[in-house]
């Protein structure tokens, strides 16, 4: 596994030695652009050429930053590109309460940033302001045909908005807390969320109507983390949770679709976990009892089963990469940032 720590990806304002921190980062779905948010109240878009191509990270005709959104009037705690094809950007923040819906603007030239010598070479604006949550706006989630967005927050309420039009679709109001994580169903039938209340709630998308509580993993589980990111593995089959709590162990604890079942608990952080996430895609991993190694073959031709893979971080300051077939983690990072972690992606 090979670390790298871009130096160039920051909000920090060189000139008054000021360095926010970062609150959310997500990876558009073509891999060439990274969009962050953070303490400074902008939302910031970044190429990836840099961080493929080492010969171009010192080239001055490589753009490595590409656009400065400076719209919303509080940290920007959540950005969250559309699937696909990711059209859309959507980010929320606290103050302002309010989740803006940002478009690539195809027709505007290079400008630059209000009131600094920073050049926007790529051009996006505000499609869309969507007000409905009266306190910070903690996390937002795509459905995976881009039919809603889910945001909660801190008003304990969670939003559902057309994906298309951006108009309220839903409004959940029955969480005793404030809501801190959204994650939707590949599937398309449920939307989990998770908040302060110690509790998961499994909502049907049909009805909107509440499927399932879950408090046994969260009953111990500290008020500390500023987030509860959960995710909903490709398949549909499970849902890792974060901050977590199995006897004076922090974990992920991993629910079951099959009976909400809370049988299986990642176990290994020192401290309570703020993000958990799901690569979105499926892995062939070998058998134990053959050896063979992955060729991209039939799993029943080649001893190879199908495995999903997700990543943990906290308060502890450390990664760690699970595999759900294995006990314990492939890899584990410790001590790569200075503070806590926030937000992870794929």
């Amino acid at each position: 596994m090979i670390i790298f720590k871009p130096n160039w990806i920051t909000h920090s304002d060189r000139a008054k030695g000021v360095k926010p921190c970062i609150y959310s980062i997500h990876v558009h779905p073509d891999g060439k652009r990274i969009a962050t948010g953070g303490l400074d109240a902008t939302v910031k878009i970044w190429s990836t050429e840099s961080l493929f191509n080492e010969s171009e990270e010192n080239n001055p005709d490589t753009h490595q930053l590409l656009c400065t959104m400076q719209r919303h009037s509080g940290a920007v705690l959540c950005v969250r590109w559309s699937n696909e094809d990711g059209r859309y950007l959507a980010s929320s923040s606290d103050n302002d309460n309010v989740i803006i819906v940002w478009e690539l603007d195809r027709d505007a030239t290079s400008e630059t940033v209000f009131g600094s010598t920073v050049v926007n070479h790529e051009p996006w604006r505000p499609v869309k302001y969507l007000r409905a949550h009266e306190s910070d706006v903690q996390d937002l989630a795509w459905s995976k045909d881009n039919q809603y967005l889910a945001s909660c927050g801190v008003d304990g309420v969670v939003v559902v908005w057309n994906g298309t039009d951006f108009n309220q679709v839903q409004k959940i109001d029955q969480h005793a807390g404030f809501v801190k994580g959204v994650a939707w169903d590949p599937v398309g039938k449920y939307l989990a969320c998770q908040s302060d209340d110690k509790m998961l709630k499994i909502w049907r998308t049909s009805d909107w109507g509440l499927e399932q509580e879950i408090k046994a993993p969260f009953i111990n589980a500290p008020g500390t983390t500023l987030f509860r990111r959960l995710s909903w593995s490709p398949n549909g089959s499970h849902i890792v949770t974060s901050n977590a709590v199995n006897g004076v162990h922090c974990i992920a604890a991993i629910i079951s679709r099959e009976d909400w079942g809370t049988d299986v608990s990642l176990v290994g952080h020192q401290l309570p976990i703020e993000v958990a996430c799901f690569n979105p895609k499926l892995f062939y991993f070998p058998n134990e009892e053959d050896g063979n190694t992955n060729n991209g073959n039939d799993s029943q031709d080649t001893g190879e089963s199908l495995a999903t893979v997700c990543a943990l971080a906290g308060q502890d300051r450390g990664v760690s990469l699970w595999v759900t077939k294995y006990c314990r983690p492939v890899c584990v990072a410790t001590d790569i940032f200075e503070g806590n972690i926030y937000d992870l992606a794929w």
